[in-house]
Order: structure tokens, then C-alpha cells, then sequence
């Protein structure tokens, strides 16, 4: 199958569509070559021969096609599912920061009391 720079989909469709037109022209050949045997010459038979060679090697490309969309879904719903993954770990992260920060905060301000408890227990006289 010749390699193309669009989508899967649309390989599989030109493939498809290739596929088609040679199923034609050998249905239209096997027409011509079942006419009195006076008409059928050796070009007429040795065409009807090549298109159906063409055909066989267009349903090879289209079953090539349609193994690579297959194997194309089942990676695309295996990255689906890694974002989704990755996408979940994030929102994790976020909450670990966001959980690490109010820690962060209440130490800082657990420290700030400190402080005033202890000028305020410097401050006050001895032996009342």
C-alpha cells in the first residue's frame, strides 16, 4: 500500500475506493470474456487475468488498512486512558500543593504565637 501523509481513515478510504473500481473493471473483463468464444482473444483473457491480480493485491492493502485502523484504535484508547491517568495524577499534585501550603501556613503561624508566648513570658516580672 503506498504510504500517504493523511489520515488512517483516509488511507483506508482510498484503499476502498481503489479496491472498488478494479472489482469493477474485472466484473466488466469477466463480462467481455464471457462473450461467444469467437470474440475472446488472448489480450482479453491476459487483462482479465491482471485485473484480477490488481484486485487480489488492492484486498491484501485494504486488509493491511483496516489491521492498521484496529491496531490504531486500541492505541488510541491506551492514550485515552494515559491522559485521563496523567490528568488525575495533576489534579493529585495540586491538592498535595494546596494541602502542603495550608501545612506551611499553620506551622508559620503556630511559630508566631510561639514567639508571643515567649516575649510575653520574658516580659513578665519574676517572682510576683
Amino acid at each position: 500500500m503506498p504510504q500517504m501523509g493523511g489520515s488512517i481513515r483516509e488511507e483506508m478510504e482510498v484503499a476502498l475506493h481503489e479496491h472498488r473500481f478494479l472489482v469493477t473493471k474485472l466484473l466488466e473483463s469477466l463480462n467481455t470474456a464471457s462473450l461467444p468464444p469467437s470474440t475472446i482473444t488472448a489480450t482479453r483473457l491476459r487483462t482479465v487475468n491482471e485485473t484480477f491480480n490488481k484486485v487480489l493485491e488492492k484486498d491484501r492493502d485494504l486488509l493491511a488498512a483496516v489491521k492498521k485502523l484496529a491496531r490504531h484504535q486500541v492505541a488510541q484508547k491506551e492514550l485515552l486512558r494515559i491522559e485521563a491517568e496523567i490528568e488525575n495524577k495533576k489534579q493529585k499534585v495540586v491538592q498535595y500543593a494546596a494541602q502542603l501550603r495550608r501545612s506551611q501556613e499553620d506551622i508559620a503561624n503556630v511559630l508566631r504565637k510561639h514567639r508571643v508566648v515567649l516575649q510575653n513570658a520574658k516580659q513578665k516580672p519574676k517572682g510576683k
